[in-house]
């Protein structure tokens, strides 16, 4: 099995509510969709907390003494194709939405050791440069420095997805204090939002100018284009 037949599998039986009615030669043509990038990590330490407020200490998992990663694949041939999706001009009307409606928020930034931290938000509101942070007392490290806030949601049966992923950064958060998330600029997303209908002709819209991207990044890899198998295919 590839590794575009095990997405297509997983995704399928992890969100069935978001293909249940679609025809199949439909589904086999979204290719551009389901080719994914595998990104094989490997841990070197573990935290993790009982509640996302992280009001106790976190537990932790180290790994053996002498575990090594593989070598990364080489950087893909020529120029990386410019973005297909234009970011918003301005962060602050999305900031306003997101605080108002949006309740899965977390928080990204690089530590000191040079490993990546995520932590979810336990309360946030909006503030003249970006957004002031309530975070939970059990940090594994103060946030400082460049830093990612997302903000997501989606329907319990999921049938669609609203996100919003803001990039600048982030200071203070120790001693029970907030801390502060200036923004610099808001990237592009691809939430699928509003009846199905305006959710399918969005989706088949992207796919109109994503095929081409999928063809000229699979070529800079020297990879085929996958083949969408579905379950029970031969």
């Amino acid at each position: 099995m590839g590794c575009a037949d095990r997405y297509v599998r997983e995704v399928i039986a992890k969100t069935p509510a978001a293909f249940k009615g679609q025809p199949k030669f439909l589904l086999r043509r979204l290719n551009w969709y389901f080719a994914r990038i595998w990104i094989e990590v490997t841990p070197i330490r573990i935290w993790w907390w009982k509640s996302k407020v992280l009001d106790q200490l976190p537990d932790e998992w180290v790994a053996p003494a002498g575990t090594s990663a593989p070598a990364s694949d080489p950087a893909p041939r020529g120029k990386q194709p410019p973005a297909w999706l234009d970011a918003p001009a301005d962060w602050r009307a999305a900031a306003r939405h997101a605080v108002a409606r949006l309740d899965q928020r977390d928080l990204s930034w690089v530590g000191a050791d040079g490993f990546p931290l995520s932590i979810p938000i336990a309360a946030v509101e909006e503030y003249p440069e970006g957004f002031r942070l309530r975070l939970g007392r059990h940090l594994p490290a103060a946030p400082q420095g460049p830093a990612c806030l997302t903000f997501h949601a989606h329907p319990a049966m999921f049938t669609g997805q609203e996100n919003h992923t803001f990039v600048g950064d982030v200071t203070g958060g120790t001693g029970g204090d907030d801390a502060v998330f200036r923004v610099e600029r808001l990237l592009a997303d691809l939430s699928l939002t509003g009846n199905t209908l305006a959710m399918t002709l969005g989706f088949l819209g992207n796919g109109r100018r994503l095929s081409p991207r999928l063809r000229t990044e699979a070529s800079r890899r020297g990879q085929p284009i996958p083949t969408v198998r579905l379950p029970g295919d031969t």
